[in-house]
């Protein structure tokens, strides 16, 4: 804990919570293991460094944490599965795009009492507004852990070298993907410009048609929206990026490429941006720019997750709502931000000059993603049970479309084509 600068922080915390134990009553110190499911296994860090923490401050509760998920599209399934089999985790950190699916299945248990019996939002130190990421038809399903925005990576010394200047980058698609070219054409293994739409439920396409002023349905979602003007120019930057050097990789391919100084322009989450700066060092130089607007009335919808709690017995929920606490107070979040690129969800931890009340003066790389939130929005997700696989039949369009076997046209209809039979009628 000493890397971070938390080891006061975090003893302090530990120290207060279990004054508090103490002074609960002999019903308070209950023996509980807590089973925990999360998604993207190269976070585990940031989940090992907080359990001790945890588990010290609540000696009655063992967390056992699950192989992680490869991504919130995987976790999703898993957790449709368990749910036939009756054997749910009691915790689990799913992307906010699966709030409605498990609010909708009964899987998640509300959470609008317990916040209101801790004093609410500002008690705890969460922002009103932010806890509607995680509610679906007005109910609490789960509290803001991880917060995220696409952004723009640019390697300046490729910049440098396809003779444009790193303090005057282009902020629009065009000038983005012209530089794109000029750096692909560059001696050597090198790609120009990658747009990363796999993956997550299609999060970075969804943020696209957001930065047009369009969403997938309509207000009622009773239409589909893919056969707007949008949609297709969103295609048709897909598919100009697939004209400027990208090649078809995995998505830790492509963000190898990234680290090891071979990709130019990554449109990418913010959430990875710490894990670069500790990746690359001094090799390279990072510089990152803001997802660009083409309209007026354009979003960003926010990535990241809710912690959210599927414990059915009492003593479980009781112990399940003290970890979802812990993992979104003040030393979990600055855990979380200092490990990745997330935004903290706890304004006590902006607020204290011991964690992060001076992080973003010293780290202006991070502020691109925070100056994003005046136009952040909700992370869409389709109605009905079908949102996974839906996730998947887009993104299969998505990586013809990227790979250049498919015009932006033929993309929009194949779009409307399988995800239409998919929605609820």
């Amino acid at each position: 804990m000493t890397s971070l600068n938390l080891k006061g922080a975090g003893r302090a915390l530990v120290a207060g919570a279990l004054l508090g134990s103490l002074g609960a009553g002999p019903g308070h110190a209950e023996d509980v293991k807590l089973e925990v499911a999360f998604a993207v296994p190269h976070h585990r860090q940031m989940y090992d460094e907080s359990t001790p923490l945890f588990e010290t401050a609540h000696p009655g509760i063992k967390l056992r944490f699950l192989t992680p998920a490869v991504d919130y599209d995987a976790l999703a399934q898993d957790t449709l599965r368990q749910s036939i089999a009756g054997s749910l985790p009691d915790v689990m950190f799913h992307g906010y795009a699966r709030v409605k699916l498990m609010a909708e299945r009964g899987l998640a248990v509300p959470l609008d009492d317990m916040l209101a019996a801790d004093g609410g939002p500002e008690a705890l130190g969460y922002a009103p507004a932010s806890l509607d990421a995680c509610r679906y038809q007005g109910k609490l399903y789960g509290i803001p852990f991880t917060t995220s925005m696409p952004i723009v990576y640019f390697n300046a010394d490729l910049v440098r070298k396809a003779g444009s200047d790193p303090d005057h980058l282009p902020s629009d698609w065009a000038g983005i993907l012209e530089l794109g070219r000029k750096i692909d054409g560059l001696d050597g293994p090198i790609q120009g410009a990658v747009f990363d739409y796999k993956g997550n439920g299609n999060w970075s396409f969804l943020a696209l048609l957001s930065s047009l002023g369009t969403e997938p349905m309509n207000a009622q979602e009773t239409r589909l929206n893919f056969d707007n003007a949008q949609t297709l120019r969103a295609l048709q930057i897909i598919h100009d990026f697939g004209r400027s050097g990208q090649v078809d990789m995995t998505r830790n391919q492509w963000r190898q490429a990234y680290a090891s100084g071979t990709l130019g322009i990554f449109v990418n989450t913010s959430s990875i941006l710490t894990e670069y700066q500790k990746q690359i060092g001094d090799r390279l130089e990072i510089r990152t720019m803001p997802f660009p607007l083409e309209s007026k009335d354009g979003r960003v919808p926010v990535g990241g997750a809710c912690v959210m709690m599927f414990a059915k017995a009492p003593a479980h929920q009781r112990a399940a709502w003290n970890y979802l606490k812990f993992m979104t107070g003040p030393v979990a979040q600055t855990i979380v931000v200092k490990f990745t690129g997330y935004m903290p969800n706890n304004l006590k931890a902006l607020e204290d000059p011991t964690l992060l009340g001076e992080y973003y003066r010293d780290n202006p790389l991070q502020l691109t993603a925070v100056k994003q939130l005046p136009v952040a929005t909700a992370w869409y997700s389709f109605p009905g049970d079908n949102g996974v696989r839906i996730s998947k039949e887009i993104e299969e369009v998505l990586n013809r479309l990227g790979t250049l076997k498919i015009t932006p046209a033929q993309a929009q209809q194949e779009l409307i084509d399988r995800v239409s039979p998919l929605l609820p009628h």
